[in-house]
Order: C-alpha cells, then sequence, then structure tokens
C-alpha cells in the first residue's frame, strides 16, 4: 500500500471535506468561485505532475474545442496546453524526462522557419504573424505528444482520449441535426465548419478502428466498433462530399496495405457472422436514410451536380491559385496571404467566374502551401507526408503499421479539398506514426536481465548502401550470437531531410533503413541531429545522447539488458556511458584506433567526455598494446585497460589455391600487370594523397605497374583530379566499394598492399593481406608495428613520406624473392599468433560475464 496511490488517501479525503464545504457554500451564498478555483488548482498541480494527464485531457477537447470557448481566440486547450507544457519543462529540469527528437519534428521546424522567414514579404505581414503564433503552439503540441509517451500505455491514453472526444462530437452533430428533422447538415455547433467536423471526426473514426481491431478486452474492442458506427453517421450527416472521398479512398487503401492480415481477421467465425449482419442491417437503413434523413441524399445528389457549379467556385479558385503559383514560385505571397492575393490575381485569370470565391482560401493545402509558401514550403509539406508514411514503415506490429499508413493517406487526401494542415486534429494525426514508430523495439524480447544479453553501440556499421562500413565491428557481432549472446545493434545515422538528397553521400543517409536484418543480425538505425562541418562535435554527442536514450531506455524495459557495448570512444563511448549510468547497466568501450590517437586535437568539452568515459566505464578494451598505453595515460588513472585484439578469418583470406595470374584475369588485368593494392577509405588521414605521390615516382621505372584503391570516400573527386593532373589516369584504377568477401581476389592479384596512414589502431586490412600472403608496405603509425615487423613480413616508413614510400615499394618490386619471402612470413605470423573472429567474441563474453560476476559479489 505505501509504495502505490493509496498511501495518497488521507490527503484525498481532507480535499473532499473541503470541495464540500465550499459546495455547501455556494449553495447559501450562490458564489461558486471559490469551488471552481479549488477544483481548478488540485488539477493544475496533478498536471505538472503527470503531463501526460493534461495532454490527455487537451486532445479530449479537440472535437469538442468549439464548446471551450473561454474568451475569443483563448480556449480550455491553450490553457490547459500552457499548464501541460510548463510541468514538462519542469520535468525536463529535474531530468525526469528527456528531450527526443524524430524526423518529423525536425522538418516540422523546419516548416516553420520556412513560414516565418515568409512573413518578411507577405502581402499581409499581420495576418501571416497571427498564423505563425497558431503554428508554434501546434509545434508545442507535437513535441509535447512525443515526448510525453514512454509506454505503448501512454499511447493508448491519447488515441483512446481522442475517439472519446470525437464520439461525444458525434452525439451531439447527430441531436443537433435531429432537432431540424435531419434536413441540415451535422455539426457540434454553430461555430464549426460541417467539413471540418467531418474530418475530425473520421480521424477518430480511424483510432476506434485500431482500438476494435487490437485491444484484448472485447468490451473495448464492442465498445470501439460502436462507437465507430456513431462516428460513420455523424459523418455521414456532416454532408462533406470531400470527407466522404478521402475516408472512403482510405479504407479503400486499407485493404490493399493490410490484405493479408484483414483477411485473416475476415476468416474468423464472429466475424463473418458480424459482417453479414452489418450489410443487412446498412440495406435495412440505407431505405431508412433516404426517407428521414434528407441530408445525406441531398449531398450525395449534389455530386453530379460539381461540373455544372464549378464546385461552388472551387475550380475557379484553383484557377486563380495556380496563377498566384506561377508567379510566386520560390517565395510565394506569405503564410496565409492566399486571400488577399486572390483579389489581386483575380482580373488576371482567364476562364473564372469574377465574383466567386472572392476572399476565400483554396480549400486544398497543397495549391495554399504553393501559393502561399512557394515551392520550398510545399516540398517541406510533402516531406511531413513522407516522413509520416515511413515512421510507419517503422513499425513491426501489422496493426500499428496499417494505422499509422492509412491516417497518412487520409491526412494526403483530405488535403485535396480543404484547408486543415494548420488544424489541431490534423497535427495529431500527423504525430501519431512517430509515437507509434518508437515502440517498433519491444516485439520478441523477454525480460531476463541474463549477461548473455548485450546492446551494441556504433556509429561505424553496415548497412544497405555501405555494406562494408564497421565490417569488423559485424564480425564481432555475428561471432558473439554464435557464441550464444543475444546481441541488439543500434547504429545511429545523422538525421538526413529530403531537401539534402540531391547529393548522393546524404540521399543514401535519409534512406538507410530505420532497421534492417543483414546476414541474420538484426540492425536499427535511429537518427539524431548531427550539425555538419566537424566543428560541433560537442553538441551532435548531446544529440545523439538526448535521441537514443528514449529508444533505449523503452528497449530496456522490456529486454531488460545489462550491458550496452559501445565501439569506438567518442561519440559513442560516452553516450553509452550516460547511458549505462541512467539506467543502472554495465558499460564497456572498445577504443579502436583514431578514437583516441586524434582525441587530443578535440576541443576541451570533447576531449573531457572521452577522458570522462576512459575513467567512468566499467571496462575500456582497446584493439592494441600501443592503443592500451595511450588509453591509459590519457585516462589518468591506474585502472587496467583490457586489450582484446580483433580477428581475422585466415581461413577466408587465403590464396594457397588462387594463382596472380587467374586473379588478374577475372579482375580484368594482363597476366604480366603488377599491382600494388591499397584498400581503405578514401581519406587524406589514410595517405592516399602520399600513395598516388609515391606512385607517380616509381610509375617510369616500372611501366607495367598499376595502383589499385579499393574503397570510397570523400577525397574520391580530389584524388581523381590529382591523378589526372599528375598524368596517371591509365596506371590508377578506382575500384569503389568491394564485398568483403570478395577482397581475397584483389589480394590474390597484388604484388604489394600498402597503407600510408597517418595514425591507427591495429588495422585489419594488414592481417589480411598478410593472411593472404602478400608482404606490406605501411607507416610507422601506432599499431601497425604490432603487426609488421620491419625487414621481415613487411617495410616501415615514416607518415608523410612520399620518398620513402617510394623507395620501398621499387624495393619490392625489383625484387620477386623478397615479396614471396616476406608474404610468407606474413602468412607464419597470422597463423601462429592471431586469434580468430570467434576467440574476439568469446574474450568480449568473458567481459561481460564477468562484469556480471562481480557485481553479484559486492551484493
Amino acid at each position: 500500500m505505501q509504495g502505490g496511490y493509496l498511501k495518497y488517501w488521507p490527503l484525498g479525503i481532507f480535499f473532499s471535506i473541503i470541495a464540500l464545504l465550499l459546495g455547501i457554500y455556494g449553495l447559501a451564498f450562490g458564489n461558486w468561485l471559490p469551488l471552481y478555483i479549488y477544483l481548478v488548482l488540485p488539477l493544475i498541480a496533478l498536471i505538472v505532475w503527470r503531463p501526460l494527464i493534461g495532454f490527455c485531457i487537451m486532445i479530449f477537447f479537440i472535437p469538442l474545442e468549439d464548446l471551450t470557448v473561454i474568451i475569443p481566440s483563448f480556449t480550455l486547450i491553450k490553457l490547459i496546453g500552457i499548464v501541460t507544457f510548463w510541468g514538462w519543462l519542469m520535468h525536463l529540469i529535474m531530468a525526469k524526462k528527456f528531450f527526443k527528437l524524430n524526423n518529423f519534428i525536425a522538418i516540422l521546424v523546419l516548416y516553420l522557419l520556412w513560414c516565418l522567414l515568409s512573413v518578411t514579404w507577405a502581402i499581409e505581414p499581420e495576418q501571416s504573424m497571427r498564423r505563425m503564433i497558431s503554428l508554434v503552439q501546434l509545434l508545442a503540441m507535437v513535441i509535447l505528444g512525443y515526448n510525453l509517451v514512454d509506454k505503448r500505455k501512454d499511447m493508448h491514453f491519447i488515441l483512446g482520449s481522442y475517439l472519446l472526444g470525437a464520439f461525444i462530437s458525434a452525439v451531439l452533430g447527430i441531436y443537433n441535426s435531429y432537432l431540424h428533422d435531419f434536413t441540415i447538415r451535422a455539426v457540434m455547433c454553430n461555430l464549426q465548419d460541417p467539413n471540418l467536423y467531418a474530418r475530425l471526426l473520421s480521424l477518430g473514426m480511424l483510432f476506434g478502428g485500431y482500438f476494435a481491431f487490437t485491444a484484448r478486452d472485447k468490451l473495448i474492442r464492442l465498445a470501439s466498433f460502436s462507437m465507430c458506427i456513431v462516428l460513420f453517421l455523424a459523418i455521414l450527416l456532416s454532408g462533406s462530399r470531400g470527407a466522404w472521398f478521402a475516408l472512403f479512398l482510405t479504407l479503400l487503401a486499407g485493404g490493399f496495405i493490410g490484405g493479408k492480415y484483414i483477411i485473416k481477421v475476415l476468416t474468423k467465425r464472429v466475424v463473418i457472422v458480424c459482417l453479414i449482419s452489418g450489410f443487412i442491417i446498412a440495406g435495412w437503413l440505407g431505405t431508412y436514410v433516404v426517407k428521414e434523413m434528407p441530408v445525406i441524399f441531398q449531398r450525395a445528389q449534389s455530386i453530379n451536380e460539381i461540373s455544372e457549379n464549378r464546385a461552388a467556385g472551387r475550380f475557379d479558385i484553383w484557377l486563380v491559385g495556380l496563377e498566384i503559383c506561377k508567379n510566386n514560385l520560390v517565395h510565394g505571397v506569405g503564410l496565409d496571404n492566399f486571400p488577399y492575393a486572390y483579389n489581386q490575381y483575380l482580373p488576371a485569370t482567364e476562364g473564372v467566374t469574377k465574383g466567386v470565391g472572392l476572399n476565400k482560401g483554396p480549400h486544398n493545402i497543397y495549391l495554399a502551401a504553393f501559393a502561399e509558401l512557394g515551392l520550398p514550403g510545399l516540398i517541406l509539406l510533402l516531406a511531413l507526408f513522407i516522413s509520416m508514411w515511413r515512421m510507419g514503415g517503422q513499425t513491426e506490429r501489422k496493426t500499428d503499421l496499417v494505422t499509422c499508413r492509412l491516417i497518412t493517406v487520409f491526412l494526403a487526401l483530405a488535403g485535396l479539398t480543404c484547408l486543415d494542415h494548420h488544424a489541431k486534429f490534423f497535427y495529431l494525426g500527423l504525430l501519431i506514426p512517430g509515437i507509434m514508430a518508437q515502440f517498433s523495439i519491444l516485439n520478441g524480447h523477454q525480460p531476463t536481465g541474463s549477461p548473455d544479453k548485450a546492446l551494441f553501440l556504433s556509429t561505424i556499421f553496415p548497412n544497405k548502401f555501405y555494406k562494408n562500413s564497421g565490417i569488423f565491428a559485424f564480425k564481432i557481432i555475428q561471432n558473439l550470437q554464435a557464441t550464444g549472446v543475444n546481441v541488439k545493434v543500434i547504429a545511429p545515422v545523422p538525421y538526413s531531410p529530403v531537401i539534402l538528397w540531391f547529393k548522393e553521400k546524404w540521399r543514401n543517409m535519409g534512406r538507410v533503413p530505420w532497421k534492417e536484418t543483414i546476414d541474420g543480425v538484426e540492425i536499427y538505425h535511429p537518427r539524431f541531429l548531427c550539425l555538419p562541418g566537424g566543428k560541433h562535435d560537442d553538441w551532435n554527442i548531446r544529440f545523439m545522447y538526448w535521441s537514443l536514450l528514449p529508444r533505449i531506455s523503452i528497449f530496456n524495459d522490456v529486454a531488460q539488458y545489462k550491458i550496452i557495448h559501445s565501439y569506438g570512444l567518442l561519440p559513442t563511448g560516452y553516450v553509452g556511458q550516460l547511458i549505462a549510468e541512467k539506467l543502472d547497466m554495465y558499460s564497456v568501450c572498445t577504443a579502436i584506433g583514431s578514437d583516441v590517437n586524434l582525441v587530443g586535437q578535440k576541443p576541451t568539452a570533447v576531449f573531457d567526455k572521452a577522458r570522462y568515459t576512459l575513467k567512468n566505464a566499467h571496462q575500456v578494451v582497446a584493439v592494441g598494446q600501443e592503443l592500451a598505453r595511450q588509453a591509459e595515460k590519457l585516462s589518468e588513472t591506474a585502472r587496467e585497460i583490457k586489450v582484446i585484439y580483433e580477428g581475422v578469418d585466415d581461413d577466408m583470406f587465403d590464396t594457397t589455391g588462387i594463382s596472380k595470374e587467374q586473379a588478374k584475369n577475372k579482375l580484368g588485368f594482363k597476366t604480366n600487370d603488377r599491382i600494388i593494392l591499397y584498400v581503405g577509405r578514401l581519406i587524406r588521414q589514410k595517405g592516399v594523397y602520399e600513395l598516388i605521390d609515391a606512385f607517380a615516382k616509381i610509375n617510369d621505372k616500372f611501366p607495367y605497374v598499376f595502383l589499385v584503391l579499393v574503397g570510397s570516400g570523400q577525397e574520391r573527386e580530389y584524388l581523381t583530379s590529382l591523378v589526372e593532373t599528375r598524368g596517371l589516369q591509365s596506371k590508377v584504377v578506382f575500384a569503389g566499394q568491394v564485398p568483403h568477401d570478395e577482397l581475397i581476389w584483389w589480394f590474390a592479384a597484388c604484388e604489394v598492399s600498402v597503407l600510408l596512414s597517418y595514425h591507427e589502431g591495429v588495422p585489419n586490412v594488414i592481417k589480411e593481406a598478410m593472411s593472404c600472403s602478400r608482404p606490406i608496405v605501411a607507416t610507422k603509425a601506432v599499431g601497425i608495428s604490432e603487426l609488421v615487423i620491419n625487414g621481415e613480413n613487411g617495410i616501415l616508413v615514416e607518415p608523410r613520406n612520399s620518398d620513402e614510400a617510394a623507395e620501398a615499394l621499387g624495393k619490392l618490386l625489383d625484387d620477386p624473392d623478397l615479396v614471396i619471402r616476406m608474404g610468407s612470413c606474413g602468412r607464419n605470423l597470422i597463423k601462429s599468433g592471431w586469434a580468430g573472429w570467434k576467440q574476439t567474441a568469446q574474450n568480449y563474453r568473458q567481459v561481460y560475464l564477468q562484469l556480471i560476476e562481480d557485481s553479484n559479489k559486492e551484493m
């Protein structure tokens, strides 16, 4: 009892007694104000304590907003919204809530910024500013909704609140029409537009359908289905042809989107009986509707007259709107300025009835966005719908997916005949897919809390478009799973809005699926805001933390993970450490090379984050001895940093059965061609410019030698230009990305493998070349000297020294016997001294188990 709400019962009795006394006072003196104030203050306290309650009350009142007017332009919804937002901010400050960001909110912010900018050239700036204020309020509602929902139950409260409000609104609308013998269009009150009313109820009907299909309680399912019938009748009585059209096509789309699921449901005996009964009732009601509800029949009949009366002037308005768009293609005429522009452009538009549509809106959200905000505004509006559709696809439950997609279809279709894209219900509909998508990670996980379950966090990991990125992290996960560890990979991707997709890098980044499975490994790609330019690392780390914490928190509530393993010191190591502290998990951080080597060059704020991670992670792992020593210096503590070398697949990278001639023919080279091979990213830090310079110095001496660069990167275009400037375009081959298992052919074909990096960890590409019996030319960077023994299996040179690199390459090309001898030595070193990936995974599993065992001993 003491742990639950029952411990507040004395307080509840006290407040009840006071309320009773104030009620008696009101009856005696006719002054009810003290009682109202008394009732409102506890409600405010309740909302501040539980902001979600306030949000649900807001949502409940959206379909009933015209009944909640306190003073002109100020409703009960706004009052509750202010209290709710303040309460959420208090929770944010006290770290009880965390700010979450998703694609939709980011695009919405861009849309509002463009709207604000349009005020500067608007025909009527004051009108634009009034609309801008209302849009900011809607943004606040979206932020509230997305950040207050932490559980699927919370989402159900929101949907249920709106459904209940819509049901009450529908009952009032039907009753209002009944009072007039069903001869007028149904609305909740005289202040409301029947078209807006119909779309408000349509959204509620979609929510009701969701509960009718998903609720476990049969009573709730029956109640939801009954509410849908009432909502549908009210929508019919509203006489809104646009809403009828949008709802009909949406339900039709539902048959295609959720076809198999719907068929499965429809084959149940109970459902079949209900459907047959429903058709019989509908047939009987059809006759009744025609006779007793003439407003429906009249509005349905008027559909045939649209071509004759030009849809009551709407076609004319649209023609003028197109004229406005044509003359204001880029920036439009300003937010909410369509009516004013219409009066100006009406005389210049041919074929319209001059007196029709004056000072009216365009009745089409796409035309409105284009005319008022120009092409950028239209693109951003469409991007909102695209974001909705994609978030709907992130859900794992079929009912969630179908619901999100149907909401998207409905809002998109309803927008063809309305101007609701500044309405609260419209923004609520846009928000729902974002809320549902964050729960998709919950399916299929049972709470065990076992050390054999771990979260793996890495920004370097393969995905649909970059299959070789982080291939070694992928190998660790594959082998961890093989040892029995249930690993879920979270590989965050910078948020890339559609407007940046003109560049392939951003386009591919934006198209990376939210969830994918590669060779049995399940990978999640949540988005985070990432400021470009390389000068905002501190803020980008914060953005990643804010984005990942809520998702991992939801994940952990169900699966109860004990370990979070971060691959890389920054940014994931620091983010993983903060999340581990917040969720009471054990943190493991792997320092992989450049993260430690370059941290000293970072700004103080970023450097401090790296040091904090090294000091506080439960276990820091380095991929090499020298890297571990550097990490120990950075941490300024005496703690042990464990060394776990990454494995190498010496069975895959074995050229014993492949001749050079065979490999060269397969790759399109001649038998007497000789190949210098580089495998890695095309970035300056890898020494690729020095490599081309070194190759240019030996090119004349070895006419049959080619330089092959396997990989991609940001320097590709500059390197191509450099090669052309040096006249080497016929001798330098840019092979691009190559699947990891096909690298064997390139190693088999080459004479020597080169890596002239400025800094490294313990590069696996050198291990793979050694495993393929190829000599190495590499720099004396940290970690490389643990692999290459100068003069035995390769030649080490100083970083940034192309002369030394050219000399080393020339020495090997001049002496084929030396190439064979060094290659054989490298293969022997790999076979005798380096573990495979299975051993690497076992070592990490042992780290996990040790952390859990040590914790149990302390307890």
